[in-house]
C-alpha cells in the first residue's frame, strides 16, 4: 500500500499574505520618502526665491543710483532710457522708462534656477529727475516718498 500525502494538494496563505504585507510596506515607505522630499524641495524653493529678492533689491539699487544725462529730461513719453541685461547664474534685467515729464520709472527683473525650480523676482519704482550735484549737466534719480517700489513677479 501507498500513502497518500494529502498537504502538498493544499494551496498556502502565509506566502501570498506574506507577499501582500510586503508590497504594502514598500509603498508606504516610498510613499514617506517621497513626503520628506517634497519638504525639501519646496525649502530649496523657498530659499531661491529668497536670494532672487536680494539681487532684485540690490539691482534696483543699482538703478536709482544710475546717472542719466540732460538729454534723459527731453525724450519722449515711454522712451527707454537704458535697457541693461546681465546673464550667468542670475539672470538681470534693468530697465529705466520715461513716464512723464521729470518722473521715470525703474524695472528691475531677476531669474534664477533653485533646486530644480525656476524663480522670477521683480521690481518696479517711481522716480523724479533732480539735477545731480556731482554732475555739471546731470540728472540724479530720487525716489518718490513713501511706497515708491513694488515687487512684481
Amino acid at each position: 500500500m501507498r500513502a497518500t500525502d494529502t498537504r502538498s494538494t493544499r494551496s498556502g496563505v502565509a506566502a501570498p499574505l506574506a507577499l501582500a504585507v510586503l508590497i504594502a510596506l514598500a509603498l508606504l515607505s516610498a510613499l514617506f520618502i517621497e513626503a520628506s522630499l517634497a519638504d525639501r524641495r519646496a525649502g530649496r524653493a523657498a530659499l531661491g526665491a529668497v536670494r532672487a529678492s536680494a539681487v532684485a533689491e540690490t539691482a534696483l539699487e543699482r538703478g536709482l543710483a544710475y546717472r542719466l544725462d540732460s538729454a534723459a529730461a527731453s525724450g519722449p513719453v515711454g522712451a527707454v532710457l537704458l535697457h541693461a541685461q546681465i546673464g550667468g547664474v542670475d539672470s538681470v534685467e534693468t530697465t529705466i522708462r520715461r513716464l512723464q515729464p521729470g518722473l521715470m520709472e525703474v524695472r528691475v527683473r531677476v531669474s534664477t534656477r533653485s533646486g530644480g525650480f525656476r524663480v522670477v523676482v521683480g521690481r518696479v519704482a517711481h522716480v523724479r529727475l533732480r539735477p545731480d550735484s556731482l554732475a555739471p549737466y546731470g540728472l540724479a534719480l530720487q525716489p518718490l516718498p513713501g511706497h515708491w517700489w513694488v515687487a512684481t513677479p
